[in-house]
């Protein structure tokens, strides 16, 4: 005889075998296939029946303890509202729903602290493996204790920021850097300003050093810098005064420079907006480069010179070399599970008119 009863706020295998008036065993192997289960069509069918009408869902948790897996992953990122990193976690999300996994994400300001606090949070709900960016200082004691568990871990520009051995997916940065000094001095541009908004970051340092260390190797003389306030990001719609400080710069200084090189896409675009607002010709008296290749560069108003990276096919390697970790189990991390992406230099009227 079926039970009647009312839907609690979770609906577990003994309610359903109440309701049904079946064992919770008889339940529990059909609800998991158990090759050992033999029950009546009228049976499975009354119980698949109470699962719909109670609104059963599976304890995953419970599932996991008995399995060691729990198909979910996590990912930090200290950088959710840049464009190559949203696509970088857009694409690895897709390769992980692809193969069955699903996403835990958290956001991390950059803060050594709050990283260590999401990497325990994450753990504690007994994720399978980890993609996260680092943060750019501190001990990363946290991650550092999931590598020496040979826990599934990849990083995004680990390598640069962490001292211990890790799987990593990157860019090189410094080349990318260097192709943006060599394509400028081809042009005969060698007096270069560059434009940052962040005062300190691995990735923008290695930039600005393939850059300059082209340029001074051709002879040509050390860039000049405009640093912008850090909370000028994001500065296309920053605060006016930093519109205004970018205006005053370039007309102060338009005349010890014929190339902006901005350590971002954005920095790039708004600097040379704001230059055209001001009456400089681009690029016939200022050359503009960018890099990252975000999509807003190829506007048809002034398409924008850049260094692209492959964000797609980084996000794709990242879940590709993580699920290996996954399956191997133990795996020990070597050079070909470090994978370095080459960027792309991207010519636009920017540069060339």
């Amino acid at each position: 005889m079926t039970t009647t009863m009312k839907k609690s706020s979770r609906v577990g295998i003994t309610e359903v075998a109440k309701y049904c008036g079946q064992a919770p065993s008889t339940v529990s192997g059909v609800l998991n296939k158990r090759a050992d289960c033999r029950v009546s069509e009228k049976t499975r069918e009354k119980i698949m029946d109470a699962v719909a009408k109670l609104g059963y869902r599976p304890n995953l948790t419970a599932r996991s303890l008995v399995s060691g897996k729990s198909n979910t992953l996590g990912m930090i990122s200290t950088a959710q509202d840049i464009e190559p990193t949203t696509r970088i976690a857009t694409a690895f999300e897709a390769e992980a729903r692809k193969n069955g996994f699903m996403l835990l994400i958290t956001f991390d300001p950059n803060d050594p602290e709050m990283e260590d606090k999401q990497i325990n949070w994450l753990d504690d709900r007994r994720m399978d493996g980890l993609f996260l960016m680092p943060s750019e200082t501190g001990d990363h004691l946290q991650l550092k204790s999931l590598m020496e568990r040979k826990f599934p871990v990849v990083t995004l520009d680990g390598l640069g920021r962490l001292d211990v051995n890790c799987a990593d997916v990157s860019v090189d940065y410094y080349e990318g850097g260097c192709m943006q000094a060599e394509h400028l001095l081809s042009l005969g541009r060698k007096r270069v300003c560059v434009a940052n908004s962040v005062h300190s970051c691995w990735v923008v340092d290695q930039r600005i050093a393939g850059l300059q260390d082209t340029l001074l190797k051709a002879g040509a003389p050390k860039p000049l810098y405009m640093n912008l306030p850090f909370e000028a990001r994001p500065i296309m719609d920053g605060p006016a005064g930093v519109h205004d400080f970018i205006r005053a710069f370039m007309l102060k200084n338009k005349d010890k420079m014929d190339a902006v090189v901005g350590t971002g896409d954005e920095v790039a675009m708004t600097v040379m907006g704001i230059a055209m607002n001001a009456g400089i010709r681009v690029p016939d008296e200022i050359a503009f480069a960018g890099c990252d290749g975000i999509s807003f560069s190829a506007n048809p108003f002034m398409p924008l010179t850049t260094i692209a990276s492959p964000h797609e096919a980084i996000g794709q390697a990242a879940f590709k070399l993580l699920h290996t970790q996954i399956k191997r189990k133990n795996t020990v991390i070597t050079p070909k599970m470090q994978l370095t992406f080459k960027p792309e230099l991207v010519v636009r009227k920017s540069t060339v008119s």
